[in-house]
């Protein structure tokens, strides 16, 4: 199945993803991907990165943002997965986001909305360095794994909220 570079998981801001780390980790082998990203409405209604494989998935899960387009934008606004198992095939509906995914080595990207009870869907997002679609069964576990993420990130939330509460009783 899928694998990862050497090195811990990696997160941004607050709150603490510890959970959403976990669920990248239980996708890497689930999926045949060679990393994975969740992305989450971050404290200021910015989307931020939440969890990562690690730095290539970081790297890769923030060109959407830079090229202003790519599989993870078309899934948010679409509300359903968006793949795209070869993005030489893509370059003419996401050229800015082909240009840099392909200086970083991306060539497949499957994208998944997850409802993570804040009002904007978060975003599962896996990444290969090979083109190739997924096979039908780990299309299927990837709603597993949504859910999964989903119960992650509230639970991380939730947790953020608790301990912030406890911090201002001192």
């Amino acid at each position: 199945m899928g694998g990862h570079d050497e090195g811990a998981p990696t997160s941004t801001g607050s709150p603490s993803w510890d959970c959403a780390r976990i669920v990248c980790e239980v996708a890497i082998e689930c999926l045949d991907v060679d990393a994975v990203a969740i992305s989450a409405r971050g404290t200021h209604g910015t989307r931020e990165l939440a969890a990562a494989t690690d730095g290539w998935a970081t790297r890769a899960a923030e060109l959407e943002a830079t090229a202003g387009e790519g599989p993870g934008h078309d899934a948010l606004i679409l509300g359903g997965e968006v793949s795209a198992p070869d993005l030489d095939e893509a370059r003419h509906r996401w050229p800015r986001y082909r240009a840099l995914a392909g200086e970083l080595g991306v060539a497949a990207v499957f994208a998944w909305p997850v409802p993570d009870g804040t009002g904007a869907p978060a975003l599962l997002t896996g990444f290969r360095r090979q083109p190739g679609a997924l096979p039908y069964q780990e299309r299927v576990d990837a709603a597993a794994l949504i859910a999964l993420a989903a119960k992650a990130l509230r639970y991380d939330r939730e947790r953020a909220g608790r301990a912030g509460g406890e911090a201002n009783k001192e």
